[in-house]
């Protein structure tokens, strides 16, 4: 379902635009939109329009934390926090001139492939609070720890060059289109290979390990120490989905 709020004078153009990428979308992924609503407000009461969705999915492969063991690997779908980024961007209060698109894509098409692999246990997108708060809330559910790496995490140039400048953590920084896997050690080669065949998982990488050596969330440095991550205590860039 779509729902919209309209602000009396809004351009028709524009709303003629977003139905059609709203279409075009939901024909990619496969999805019915089977019914709709419209409201509309008074000039200068909804600052411009408000879009309001509903989806109803079906669990294909229940995944359970539980199957979360130590030995698994941490795979991610590509490059982090090209969403917040864009977010910040967007605002235009930081005064950036940098092409930094948000990654918002359907991942259906991508991930559906992988239920097939026996060794996949759990996936969970990192949206809200970013990859270090999927993390670390996985860690507090299983009792087992994350070591993750600085190395081998995937960021943009330009992501990183932003985020360094406002003093962002790109692990912290929300994503709309991408996903983290926890899969066994013996079936990470194949799923980095199948993300990989896919546009979407082009720059999928293994970012680290499931230990029982300690609990909690630890970034390996490029310079080789340990870095104690936490959980977000407060969004650096108020909430944008």
């Amino acid at each position: 379902t779509v729902g919209f709020i309209i602000e009396e004078g809004f351009l028709m153009k524009d709303l003629e635009e977003i139905v059609r990428s709203i279409s075009e979308t939901a024909e990619s992924a496969g999805v019915k939109i089977v019914t709709g609503d419209t409201k509309v407000v008074e000039k200068n009461k909804g600052d411009g329009i408000y879009i309001n969705t509903t989806g109803i999915g079906e669990i294909v492969k229940p995944m359970d934390l539980k199957n979360v063991s130590a030995g698994d690997k941490v795979i991610i779908t590509g490059t982090i926090g090209d969403h917040g980024t864009a977010v910040a961007i967007a605002r235009e209060e930081f005064n950036i001139d940098a092409a930094v698109e948000s990654d918002c894509a359907a991942l259906n098409g991508m991930l559906e492939p992988l239920f097939d692999i026996a060794g996949v246990k759990w996936m969970r997108d990192p949206t809200r609070g970013g990859v270090a708060t999927v993390l670390v809330e996985l860690s507090e559910a299983t009792g087992l720890g994350v070591l993750i790496s600085e190395e081998d995490m995937p960021v943009r140039e330009d992501v990183r060059f932003i985020q360094d400048m406002l003093g962002y953590d790109p692990l912290y920084l929300a994503n709309e289109g991408k996903a983290i896997i926890i899969t066994s050690a013996e079936s990470s080669d194949r799923v980095l290979e199948m993300l990989k065949g896919h546009p979407l998982g082009k720059d999928a990488a293994l970012i680290g390990n499931i230990t029982a050596d300690f609990k909690g969330l630890r970034l390996k440095t490029i310079i080789g120490g340990e870095r104690v991550l936490d959980m977000l205590e407060e969004d650096t860039l108020p909430r944008i989905c």
